[in-house]
């Protein structure tokens, strides 16, 4: 059942997604100021917002990728598909959660860098506990919520980055 009684609460989703979407904004910022002081510049190079970018796509291309396809995308492959799929196989939480966390670090190292991989190595974490967290509520409940918590972490990235630039 999803929601109250039986019926999906999107409200309540909304406010959960946002309020942990944009806390795991602050986290993960904090996270990256730490990582520029203890990684190399050497070992830096472009993180994955910045590659994507330098490849000049238009705002209407940023909006739709940065907001909806990458939330709804990468909460699929990060977290529903690892999530249920380990959970039929009766692994506990927290080895759910960091196979989840891993996927997702993983994807941003891979179209990015190493100081973008460990930030989002943890990040992932967070979208991870949260999609467990709200899962006793449905397969759709936990996707809804977790996708609206990456919305509200890529657009407060998104905003703050358009105010005081790419170096936030």
């Amino acid at each position: 059942m999803d929601g109250k009684g039986g019926i999906f609460d999107m409200r309540t989703y909304l406010k959960q997604g946002i309020a942990w979407g944009c806390t795991n904004f602050v986290l993960q910022w904090l996270l990256n100021y730490v990582l520029t002081l203890v990684i190399p510049a050497s070992l830096a190079g472009k993180s994955a917002p910045e590659n994507f970018f330098d490849s000049g796509p238009g705002l209407i291309s940023v909006i739709f990728f940065v907001l909806i396809f990458a939330p709804l995308y990468e909460t699929l492959i990060a977290q529903l598909l690892p999530v249920e799929i380990l959970r039929k196989c009766k692994l506990p939480p927290l080895m759910i959660g960091f196979v989840s966390a891993a996927i997702f670090g993983g994807g941003h190292y891979l179209n990015g860098n190493l100081q973008h991989g460990i930030s989002t190595f943890f990040a992932g974490a967070v979208f991870a506990c949260l999609y467990l967290r709200t899962r006793s509520q449905g397969v759709k409940s936990s996707y809804v919520v977790t996708a609206l918590a990456h919305f509200a972490n890529n657009a407060t990235a998104l905003l703050l980055m358009g105010l005081f630039g790419a170096g936030i």
